[in-house]
């Protein structure tokens, strides 16, 4: 009894000591007359696994982890998958760039670039409801 015990706490260790560690490779931030430009690059961060949004100054990262096929994160449930989110918090350097201008992930790294104001032109461009009646009319000549 005791020899199945001390097998089932190694191999919790082995499990536990294979995981990849959660590092970031490289964080900067660089402040221009145009605006703010972010660079982070770290092991966990993967296409479509992020979000970002801005509030009072403070850049706000979410980070989901990677799930299995069919919603299990290494082994857990969903809702323990769940609180294992991260979330980092940003402070920016002016309050003024509040806006998100582009988000691009490249190579295993986010680039962020904040501006002041919206840019126009660029993002999401929505339609707008026709101003003319929608009227069918038909002239036949002869």
């Amino acid at each position: 009894m005791e020899a199945i015990k001390t097998i089932k706490k190694k191999n919790y260790r082995q499990r536990l000591n294979s995981l990849p560690p959660l590092k970031f490779k490289k964080f900067r931030m660089n402040m221009d007359q145009t605006g703010v430009n972010i660079l982070i690059s770290a092991s966990f961060l993967k296409k479509g696994n992020h979000s970002l949004r801005i509030q009072n100054g403070i850049l706000h990262l979410k980070i989901k982890q990677s799930t299995g096929p069919f919603g299990h994160a290494n082994g857990s449930t969903s809702h323990e998958a769940h609180k294992k989110d991260m979330d980092f918090q940003i402070r920016l350097p002016h309050k003024k760039y509040r806006h998100i201008n582009s988000v691009r992930f490249q190579n295993g790294s986010l680039q962020i670039r904040l501006s002041e104001r919206q840019v126009t032109g660029r993002g999401f461009s929505y339609l707008e409801p026709s101003r003319m009646p929608n009227q069918i009319t038909s002239t036949i000549r002869h």
